[in-house]
């Protein structure tokens, strides 16, 4: 335990980065004095991305959990189940989330800050799935984010001028049009085929989002 244990938990910070092995992992996730403490956990490379219940078990009982990685996990479906009322800054980069996954998990992150989903699979279509259908769950996905959202990064999916209706919409509508009830500071979409999207947003908005191309 002295691997994880004493040194971090004394500032609530718990990682493993591939250090440890998936099942002493969540070995060590059994001490619910130890979970209760952890307001930050860093899994990356650590989780197997096909069996997550050991994750979604340990989770629960991080009831003080402000900060969670899980980049580079293999990761399709959302990660956990149940809500985490605490966190506030999710990084799930490097998996292979689409879009029902990432629509999926944020009812369950309500006081979410920043959401990192770089280098996932969202936009991407499946053989014979219909591009407008796609887009449409994409909109539907953005239009959950939580209010309190100020950073959302989504560089580097397959997001190309199929989903540029749905985009579009979302930051001119539900960005643009309702600032009071939104805290949207940042939305990164580097890496996505989105032709000419961003300067079309920045030539008919005045609205201080700094979007990034």
């Amino acid at each position: 335990e002295d691997v994880l244990g004493q040194n971090q938990l004394r500032v609530g910070v718990l990682f493993s980065r591939g250090l440890v092995q998936t099942q002493e992992l969540f070995r060590i996730f059994q001490n619910r004095q130890l979970c209760a403490k952890v307001a930050e956990l860093d899994l990356s490379w650590s989780v197997n991305g096909h069996n997550l219940t050991p994750l979604t078990l340990a989770l629960k009982r991080m009831s003080n959990l402000n900060v969670l990685c899980l980049r580079n996990n293999f990761i399709s479906d959302r990660p956990f189940t149940g809500r985490m009322d605490m966190l506030s800054h999710l990084n799930l980069s490097g998996n292979r989330l689409g879009f029902v996954a990432f629509k999926d998990l944020l009812p369950e992150v309500p006081n979410l800050q920043t959401l990192i989903l770089s280098e996932n699979r969202i936009g991407q279509r499946g053989p014979g799935e219909d591009a407008e259908v796609n887009d449409v769950g994409v909109r539907n996905a953005l239009r959950q984010l939580p209010n309190g959202l100020q950073h959302l990064h989504i560089n580097n999916n397959q997001l190309d001028n199929n989903f540029r209706d749905g985009l579009y919409a979302f930051l001119n509508q539900e960005v643009g049009n309702q600032r009071l009830e939104r805290s949207l500071l940042v939305v990164n979409l580097k890496g996505n085929n989105l032709v000419d999207l961003g300067q079309e947003f920045r030539n008919n908005n005045d609205d201080p989002i700094e979007l990034q191309f």
